[in-house]
């Protein structure tokens, strides 16, 4: 936390206009939800924290920062067991579940107004990820296909950042990191996870991406901002 804090100020902030964007957006939506998304120890989590900070002091509101898998009931707890399960269909169903979890977890916070502004450090791009580099299902499997109808996206984020770290870079975070790594964040998995992560976001407009390097944080955040900065200028254009 105090190393957090030590950066939450960095050198480019929003605008009134930009801040008047947002707003809008609640209003029309009824809440705002931003994500990142990226490999292991590429500083989502770090990011979305302190992006929550920000804007819970510009936003004039609480931001829920929500740390995913999510882990609020005794069902979400076991979707994390059965996601580091060896049998694919299992550990892809894990995935789906939290993806669930997730979800209704922000909507009933919308429905009983107890929040209007969300940030989480994974979203669905973590299922497609699961999917594609852990298991030997596809997009157009027939068993995947009826999981995914059957439970349809109920919300959508209006930002999601994608973390694209550089393969040398985060070698080196995760030698050095004191968490205990589980099976898909080490060895060979690490690197189809990363390259999973790349196919679907890098070709989908609807990320913000973002190069990690080995910048300090206070220099991530400015990309980070400057990359929310972009959207919003267009979006009111």
């Amino acid at each position: 936390k105090n190393r957090i804090r030590r950066y939450m100020m960095s050198d480019i902030n929003l605008n009134e206009k930009h801040i008047s964007v947002l707003k809008e957006i609640i209003i029309q939506s009824g809440y705002l939800l931003i994500t990142f998304d990226g490999a292991t120890c590429c500083g989502k989590t770090t990011h979305a924290k302190l992006m929550a900070d920000y804007l819970s002091k510009v936003l004039g509101e609480e931001v829920l920062f929500i740390q995913n898998p999510v882990k609020f009931s005794e069902v979400a707890d076991k979707t994390i067991d059965l996601m580091l399960s060896p049998d694919p269909h299992l550990s892809c169903m894990g995935a789906l579940t939290n993806r669930i979890c997730l979800q209704k977890l922000i909507l009933d916070f919308i429905k009983n107004k107890t929040y209007r502004v969300f940030i989480t450090d994974r979203w669905n791009i973590s299922f497609w990820v699961h999917q594609l580099s852990v298991t030997n299902l596809i997009k157009d499997d027939p068993t995947f296909s009826l999981w995914c109808t059957q439970y349809p996206d109920r919300i959508e984020p209006q930002f999601q950042f994608y973390l694209e770290v550089d393969k040398k870079v985060l070698q080196e975070r995760l030698s050095n990191t004191s968490k205990v790594l589980n099976k898909f964040e080490k060895g060979e998995f690490i690197d189809k996870v990363r390259d999973s992560y790349e196919s679907v976001a890098l070709p989908n407009a609807k990320y913000c991406i973002v190069k990690v390097g080995n910048e300090s944080i206070r220099d991530t955040q400015n990309l980070i901002k400057s990359s929310l900065i972009k959207r919003l200028n267009y979006i009111s254009r």
